[in-house]
């Protein structure tokens, strides 16, 4: 008899484990939400009962969303079972776009209400479903393989660390992980598709999840393309999905959605980017290395892989991208340099030095979504002994327009304050000068067009070598010299960003100041790459134009810093080029100044089809400027002694001989020879009002053309006095 009833309970317990339902039979009361985003308000859910095989039973509970939330209840049911399978249908929030759908789609999830009465319904629950209905008829019990499928559907996405807890749980209001990884799987389904193209994807997702516990190679690869449109969108998604329930009356928050994707598609989800609140370090942040080069190596500490460029490891490239290029073949490769990065050591090797300018590359390190993580910056000593690279046929040609547009820009300049102070044969002009004078817009704008095209064109170099900047620094210089000697403050361009701010009426004037020191800056580096050579005429080539002697950029440095009030440091300059012995005063005073004259030692034509010149540096004009400078530094005889060597070269009878009059014999040869740059002279030796008849000190600015100031709404103010 006690075998017997041992063989009953053994019966009775097998059964149970075989209909686990004659157990749980009872009353459930079962509630939730609905979260793609939340489905709105009147949406229609319905709960049917299963068996243990998932089978429908008959019994069916139809609600609908009461709220905009997703909220819905069901209340207190009878079950034979422990299983439903709840499925609603209805119009949702589209996190991606920010608005309500335009379509319905429908999701369900399959519950065991033994463990809970409290379910949500989610993209991640429909995914789940029929691969459990596949593994119960497997011979699979309804707990191990909702286990199962829980795993393998958030491995798919590459989100198992969040597998613990299950999806039918995850709730967006929660804020947590989980939260933000049901958001994650629910943009990357729905980025760029219609409801109706949703449903057909996330049909094809459910099928090929439900029989392999993966998805296809084709799933894969529209899982990826979604995932690379996602990326400039997440916070975007966010803000949508915080602003929707704020709007619904609940506060939420939502986690950094970039660590919740598989970016590199290697199984794990957040690896890619690097975690809140750790860092990236370098055992060596700056290399400094010789002209013969070397090699280095930088350890690196990460918590995530490093790259050099983005996700793809690479040697690292000078040029950073596509642009035209200047340079004969072979240039353009400026500072060489290898790199080899392997198991967190980034290994360097410097290539002997080819360029005369030092070298400066910044090698940046990025995490797989080309977010900067770290920089090393490699220094290189310049080769004394090796020449500037040479352009090539295009970069002539882009060479010969700028120079054609300097000569355009810095001749208006020129004309416009000759007419100003009465130094030259053109018509003089009523003083004070209207903003409306044509003259004084074609000077503004001619000038302002040569700044552009300088800018413009060194952009191909900054793109390449980034070498001869410097030698475009010189003639921005000789631009800014020239408008600033009429107009004093100026909109002032160092780079093709600074006109975009401006087109962008975002940039105002610069103080006269402020722009010489930088040009002053600027031209004491061109003077570290421009050769000490014999270079001057009217007709100077295009290489002599470009690759200017090193007297050429001391005579602009000297003017400037007279203009700043440095008369000891202008004076040096000066001197350097007096004594370098290579020009000479010459008596005969041709009309039109010719290459073969060493007294003019720099000057442009007037346009592209005219042999006509210009003088922009005559040397008796430096000797005058180098005089000026010995008076004001204190040393007078000497001063008077240059003054002297000038005038009688120039038709002097005899020497002067008053030390205090050195200013009034430089005026005299000045007006005498009509010397560029009058004006400035003028002003800085106060007799400017004298000379000119100026009555008004705000005249000794012209006024800014007032279509300028209309044209930035105002953000160029006139100078006073007009």
């Amino acid at each position: 008899m006690k075998k017997l009833l041992f063989v009953v309970i053994v019966l009775a317990i097998m059964a149970c484990e075989k209909n686990p339902s004659k157990i749980f039979k009872g009353t459930y009361k079962v509630s939730g939400t609905v979260e793609k985003c939340p489905f709105v308000q009147g949406s229609t859910i319905n709960m049917q009962t299963m068996d243990e095989t998932l089978h429908a039973t008959g019994k069916v509970f139809m609600e609908t969303i009461k709220d905009d939330a997703g909220s819905f209840d069901f209340g207190s049911q009878e079950f034979d079972t422990p299983y439903a399978k709840i499925t609603a249908t209805g119009y949702f929030f589209n996190e991606v776009k920010g608005v309500l759908s335009q379509g319905m789609i429908s999701l369900n999830t399959l519950v065991d209400l033994s463990d809970k009465s409290s379910v949500n319904v989610n993209l991640l629950t429909h995914l789940k479903s029929q691969r459990i209905q596949k593994l119960i008829e497997s011979g699979n019990t309804f707990k191990v393989a909702a286990s199962q499928a829980q795993l393998e559907l958030m491995s798919a996405f590459g989100l198992q660390k969040y597998a613990g807890k299950d999806v039918s749980q995850f709730s967006i209001m929660s804020g947590t992980d989980e939260a933000a990884a049901l958001i994650a799987v629910s943009s990357l389904i729905q980025v760029d598709r219609s409801e109706a193209d949703m449903t057909e994807f996330i049909s094809k997702l459910t099928n090929d999840f439900g029989v392999n516990g993966t998805f296809s190679k084709e799933s894969k690869e529209a899982l990826s393309l979604g995932r690379n449109k996602l990326k400039g969108q997440l916070s975007n998604i966010a803000n949508n999905i915080v602003t929707r329930y704020r709007d619904l009356g609940k506060t939420i928050t939502v986690k950094p959605l970039l660590y919740y994707f598989d970016w590199d598609a290697n199984g794990v989800a957040g690896d890619e980017a690097l975690p809140e609140g750790t860092n990236v370090s370098l055992d060596v942040n700056e290399i400094n290395a010789p002209a013969e080069g070397g090699t280095y190596t930088v350890n690196i500490s990460s918590p995530v892989t490093v790259y050099l460029n983005g996700n793809e490891e690479s040697p690292i490239s000078v040029i950073s991208y596509e642009t035209i290029d200047i340079y004969e073949d072979g240039a353009k490769k400026g500072m060489l340099l290898e790199t080899i990065l392997d198991n967190n050591v980034l290994t360097i090797i410097v290539k002997p030095a080819k360029f005369r300018l030092a070298g400066h590359i910044e090698i940046k390190l990025f995490d797989y979504l080309g977010t900067q993580l770290s920089s090393i910056t490699v220094n290189q000593d310049p080769n004394p002994n090796a020449g500037l690279p040479t352009l090539n046929d295009t970069g002539r040609t882009l060479l010969n327009g700028v120079m054609q547009s300097v000569g355009r820009g810095v001749l208006a300049a020129d004309r416009l304050q000759r007419m100003y102070t009465r130094n030259g044969s053109d018509v003089q002009l009523t003083i004070p000068l209207g903003g409306n004078d044509a003259r004084l817009k074609q000077a503004w704008s001619a000038t302002y067009s040569t700044i552009r095209t300088i800018l413009s064109a060194r952009q191909y170099d900054d793109a390449q070598l980034k070498i001869y900047g410097p030698l475009f620094d010189f003639y921005l210089a000789l631009c800014y010299r020239g408008m600033s000697d009429l107009w004093g403050g100026l909109v002032y361009f160092k780079d093709m960003d600074d006109y975009q701010d401006y087109m962008n009426n975002s940039f105002r004037r610069t103080e006269r100041a402020a722009i010489f020191g930088d040009l002053i800056s600027r031209l004491e580096k061109t003077l570290d790459i421009v050769e000490d050579k014999r270079v001057y005429g009217c007709q100077l080539t295009l290489d002599d134009c470009f690759f200017m002697p090193k007297n050429f950029v001391k005579i602009l440095l000297g003017y400037l810093l007279m203009e700043q009030g440095r008369y000891g440091d202008a004076e040096e300059y000066l001197q350097e080029v007096w004594e370098s012995g290579y020009y000479s005063l010459n008596e005969s005073l041709p009309e039109d100044a010719s290459s073969g004259s060493s007294q003019y030692l720099f000057g442009m034509n007037q346009s592209s089809n005219t042999s006509q010149h210009f003088v922009i540096f005559s040397y008796g004009d430096v000797l005058l400027s180098l005089a000026e400078c010995k008076f004001k530094n204190g040393d007078e005889s000497s001063a008077l002694a240059l003054v002297n060597t000038v005038g009688t070269t120039k038709g002097w009878n005899s020497n002067k001989t008053d030390t205090k009059q050195v200013i009034s014999y430089i005026l005299e040869l000045r007006k005498q020879e009509q010397y560029p740059s009058h004006f400035a002279f003028l002003k800085r030796n106060n007799l400017a009002q004298s000379e000119l008849g100026i009555t008004n000190d705000n005249w000794l600015l012209l006024p800014i053309p007032e279509d300028e100031i209309t044209l930035t709404g105002g953000s160029i103010t006139q100078n006073p006095g007009y």
